[in-house]
């Protein structure tokens, strides 16, 4: 598995179900909204830990 794809698979799920898992008991959040912005958040931080494998100095 390339470097560049870790971050996406061993972080952006987790973080992803872990913010569904909180957001989901809370009164004011729709299901929908919910799974977007769990989505959402995995994948800025899948991005952000990309861009750091790839921007780090060797």
């Amino acid at each position: 598995m390339s470097i560049y794809l870790l971050p996406l698979f061993v972080v952006a799920a987790p973080v992803a179900w872990l913010a569904l898992a909180v957001t989901h008991r809370s009164p004011w959040f729709k299901p929908r909204l919910d799974a977007l912005l769990a989505t959402g958040l995995g994948l800025l931080v899948a991005s952000l830990l990309l861009s750091t494998a790839v921007l780090w100095p060797r």
